[in-house]
């Protein structure tokens, strides 16, 4: 007697959600839109009805972005004086007597 092993089950098809193409919608749901529309038209008048949630990035997207910005930029973000003092001072403090 020879033993045949068990058939492994196939893995079910999936499922994709589909659009809904019409039918019967119930009376609690034409409610609650209707509902919704008369809310938006009675809005205070302190909120604008453009304002918008601030949108926020994932951490570091910003700091690349501002990076790239000022790479493209040619002027300089410190005036040359200043920054010649500021490099002065250090080089003084690692090697005394170089001179400019």
């Amino acid at each position: 007697m020879s033993r045949s092993k068990p058939r492994a089950k196939a893995a079910p098809a999936k499922q994709t959600a589909r659009k809904s193409t019409g039918g019967k919608v119930s009376k609690k749901n034409l409610a609650a839109k209707a509902n919704r529309k008369t809310l938006l038209g009675k809005r205070p008048l302190l909120i604008h009805p453009c304002a918008r949630k601030k949108r926020h990035f994932k951490p570091g997207t910003v700091a690349l972005r501002e990076i790239r910005k000022y790479q493209k930029e040619l002027g300089f973000m410190l005036r040359k004086l200043p920054f010649s003092r500021v490099v002065r001072e250090i080089t003084n403090n690692i090697v005394p007597d170089l001179r400019f």
